[in-house]
């Protein structure tokens, strides 16, 4: 009667049982189920005899329950995806729940929920289907047991909702859970009842919903990036003079930022309003020390070996999104040391003024060659929006890391030379990676240019002819020399002179033609990928410019 009745001899037993009077048939459920010594066909029995008789709910569905947890603590105390904990979240729960009779205090009701919340999540987050193909390997459990665990997320909104017809209080009904943005809406509306008229059974409902939908959430966001390159978030926008964060510094609800995601990236609208709709619950879930302390208190009790990491890179990401800069991990394991993470690390760090520190780890993504795969020319960047907005991108390709991480060096010198305009080291630098991205940071670069030369009356960049390719920046540099241009001294040095600096004011006729003749070879070389003389650039100078800041 329990299963399908595939086979004839099957269908035969259950309709002779069937036939059977019903204080008889309930007789020998119970008679054979307590001299049962397998614990699961004890279950089986005593749910079948609940099942035919609903009248036996609450003198044999205790029973039952604590059977199989017994047998739990016993055969699987730290596995949360074992026989008796699938069969008392897919098939006794269920039914507990569905007779009135079954729950006799909310406090025992919340616990029996606690476990099957645990279960249903342990299963939800293992990698591919393995947990789901290791159910059908206990022949003794129910077929129902194995469907329904191939769906722990619309099995879990069913055990959630029948807790709220037990409940009362519970306003949560299966029609909430038709989609995640129809879940963050009833939780809402659970928080400002909240705030209205405290309860502490509402206030479990609020948990356990909020709880419920950010893990459903981040479920889904993994499955996004799931099967592609290390997908991270990082702050792809800063101010020219950056501001040093406060001690507890929060994100204001007024504050401009837009999200992004680089064009490499598949589903990338979904990803973005998957991760905005996640990072909503999270607030709501921390927005008082209660809320935070149930969630916490959910998630230490699911005590799962994977549970860290099928939430690590969640939590990265939406630390860097609402600037929490002080709270990203100082190290992060094995699986996320890329050259994404890496960079994600180095943005925190800018962001709170830790610019050696930044400069650094970038210097070594770019030039470490087992992390930098840059094959092909970089697209021009447009130029930076004027908005007062910060801008977060989510970007996975070694060409977006290298990419972002020129911009944030790039970012770091133009700090320096806002405290030191005439510091030539970092114009020298700024000159060479501004290529990269052409003209995002031209009018910077120009305007730096042009107060060097006022304050000193020259410009001087030793290896100009060995790095400078961009056809702008030439002409500009080769205007200064000229009368209009206020026949600027300019101390550079072609590639091809060992020793001899290149000075254009009081040489020969044939000095000013070799320099004529080294800028037109220069803009020869436009079309050369900058991307690899940027790189180079940087493996020469790697010690040099992280001494600049």
């Amino acid at each position: 009667m329990l299963s399908d009745c595939t086979s004839p001899e099957d269908k035969i037993n259950s309709d002779i049982f069937k036939c059977i009077p019903k204080d008889m048939q309930a007789n020998i459920l119970k008679k054979a189920a307590l001299e049962c010594q397998d614990v699961i066909m004890k279950c089986s029995l005593l749910l079948l005899l609940i099942k035919t008789n609903s009248f036996y709910a609450r003198e044999y569905g205790l029973m039952l329950v604590e059977a199989l947890f017994e047998a739990e603590i016993k055969d699987s105390p730290n596995n949360r995806n074992n026989v008796y904990r699938r069969y008392f979240a897919n098939d006794a729960l269920p039914l507990l729940l569905s007779e009135n009779s079954a729950a006799t205090e909310k406090k025992i009701l919340l616990s029996w929920l606690d476990k099957a919340f645990q279960y249903y999540i342990v299963i939800a987050f293992q990698s591919g289907k393995e947990g789901f193909r290791s159910l059908t390997s206990t022949a003794s459990v129910p077929s129902s047991t194995c469907s329904k665990a191939t769906r722990p997320w619309d099995s879990l909104a069913e055990l959630l909702t029948l807790t709220a017809k037990q409940v009362k209080v519970w306003n949560i009904s299966i029609e909430h859970f038709k989609s995640e943005d129809v879940l963050v809406q009833y939780l809402t509306s659970l928080k400002e009842r909240l705030e209205k008229d405290y309860r502490k059974t509402v206030k479990r409902e609020f948990i356990y919903i909020g709880t419920y939908v950010l893990l459903k959430l981040v479920y889904n966001y993994n499955g996004l990036i799931r099967n592609q390159e290390p997908v991270c978030l990082i702050q792809s926008s800063f101010a020219d003079k950056p501001v040093v964060p406060k001690k507890h510094r929060k994100v204001s609800s007024n504050t401009s930022s837009t999200l992004s995601v680089a064009p490499n990236i598949q589903n990338g609208d979904k990803l973005m309003s998957t991760f905005k709709s996640a990072c909503s619950v999270w607030t709501m879930l921390h927005s008082d020390s209660s809320y935070a302390k149930g969630f916490t208190e959910i998630l230490d009790r699911l005590d799962y070996p994977m549970w860290k990491s099928s939430l690590a890179g969640f939590s990265r990401d939406r630390i860097v999104y609402q600037q929490e800069y002080k709270s990203y991990p100082v190290s992060t394991d094995g699986a996320t040391e890329s050259g994404c993470y890496r960079l994600q690390k180095a943005c925190c760090q800018y962001a709170l003024a830790l610019h050696r520190e930044a400069c650094k780890e970038i210097l070594e993504i770019i030039t470490d060659d087992s992390v930098n795969s840059v094959k092909t020319c970089s697209c021009q960047d447009p130029p930076e929006s004027q908005q007062p907005s910060i801008v977060f991108t989510f970007l996975s390709s070694p060409q977006d890391v290298f990419n972002h991480g020129v911009d944030l060096l790039i970012f770091a010198l133009k700090g320096c030379l806002t405290r030191n305009p005439a510091n030539i080291t970092c114009i020298e630098y700024l000159c060479v990676l501004s290529q990269l991205h052409w003209p995002k940071h031209k009018s910077q670069l120009f305007d730096s240019i042009r107060s060097l030369v006022k304050a000193t009356g020259k410009f001087t960049f030793t290896n100009f002819f060995s790095y400078i390719i961009n056809v702008e920046i030439l002409e500009e540099i080769a205007y200064l020399r000229t009368e209009q241009g206020g026949n600027v001294v300019l101390e550079i040095q072609p590639a091809s002179s060992a020793k001899q600096r290149t000075v254009t004011r009081g040489v020969s006729r044939d000095a000013q033609e070799d320099i004529k003749a080294a800028f037109e070879r220069q803009v020869a070389r436009s079309s050369e990928c900058v991307d690899h003389l940027v790189i180079n650039f940087l493996k020469e100078k790697k010690s040099d410019i992280a001494a600049v800041f």
